[in-house]
């Protein structure tokens, strides 16, 4: 599973979350949070999925004539509606 900094960032801020309440709500420390979107630091596999699962994202593999992942996600933060 290959998630790019810049990635996992855009999904944080595209659910209006900050790196603590993303830490609160995946259980990942908001210091490896931090390096991860920095590109200062790895993450195994169960913090990969943490992180994932709670910004509601799917990292699908790369194909053959791809260098990364593709990851996916619904755009519109929790909670958002439009039925204002």
């Amino acid at each position: 599973m290959i998630l790019l900094p810049s990635e996992l960032q855009a999904a944080r801020k595209a659910r209006g979350l900050s790196q603590g309440d993303l830490a609160r709500i995946s259980g990942v420390h908001t210091m490896l949070i931090s390096k991860l979107e920095r590109g200062a630091g790895g993450a195994n596999c169960s913090t990969m999925e943490r992180l994932t699962v709670a910004l509601q994202i799917q990292v699908l593999p790369p194909a053959a004539d791809q260098d990364s992942a593709i990851v996916a996600w619904n755009a519109a933060p929790q909670g958002a509606g439009g039925g204002e």
